[in-house]
């Protein structure tokens, strides 16, 4: 009915079609939107559907079913976070990474080598109770409890100091005294609070029949 051999100009609105079912088909060429408005407070993106069909979509709703979201995703439970080949995951804040998840599946926080499962290069702090299934081993020093009343409760097995050092001026020895607490104490302190030592005791009461500090025994056996 309309034949038009070459460009053609429409000075207005143009409405194609006046039913839903009816379509704008082109075969050759190329479509282009040259006037696309821009600003729109809530993004619309084009689609070409499998259908071969144009529809229109939000961006926030493209993106979150193929990225994950600033705002949170609505997931099925079957999306990670990752990748997919033999290269690490990493996390960065203010452009520098804080953890690392390498290929093989040892993270490392403050450290871009991890040389284990859980690698911490660095200081770290635990507000609740820490439980180890297996050998725990601390290369450096150790310091348990900020206060006082902090303790240590070995409830079973039997606790170990392969490495006291020896050859000391002054031996210390270790008790343990009311409330079950571990303390130390001079060797010499502790012989002459129940001994007669050889250079010699002092702070002895007399022996006053009742009370005191004698030499001898207190059952029917003679000094020797």
């Amino acid at each position: 009915l309309l034949h038009v051999a070459g460009t053609g100009r429409f000075d207005g609105n143009v409405t194609i079609g006046d039913a839903a079912a009816d379509q704008l088909t082109v075969n050759a060429g190329t479509i282009m939107l040259t006037n696309v408005p821009s600003g729109s407070s809530s993004h619309q993106v084009l689609l070409l559907d499998g259908s071969n069909q144009v529809r229109q979509i939000s961006a926030s709703s493209l993106v979150s079913t193929s990225a994950w979201a600033l705002a949170g995703n609505s997931i099925t439970g079957t999306e990670f976070l990752g990748t997919t080949n033999a290269q690490p995951l990493v996390v960065r804040t203010n452009n520098v990474e804080r953890l690392r998840v390498t290929a093989t599946g040892n993270v490392g926080i403050g450290t871009n080598s991890p040389s284990a499962l859980l690698h911490v290069a660095g200081t770290a702090q635990f507000d609740g109770a820490v439980t180890a299934v297996a050998d725990v081993t601390v290369q450096g020093n150790t310091v348990l409890g900020d206060a006082a009343a902090d303790q240590l409760t070995v409830n079973a097995g039997t606790v170990l100091m392969p490495n006291l050092p020896t050859g000391t001026t002054t031996d210390v020895v270790l008790l343990r005294g009311p409330g079950n607490q571990v303390r130390q104490l001079a060797a010499s302190a502790l012989i002459a609070a129940h001994a007669w030592v050889l250079p010699g005791n002092t702070g002895t009461t007399a022996w006053n029949g009742t009370t005191g500090n004698f030499v001898g025994h207190n059952d029917a056996q003679p000094l020797v």
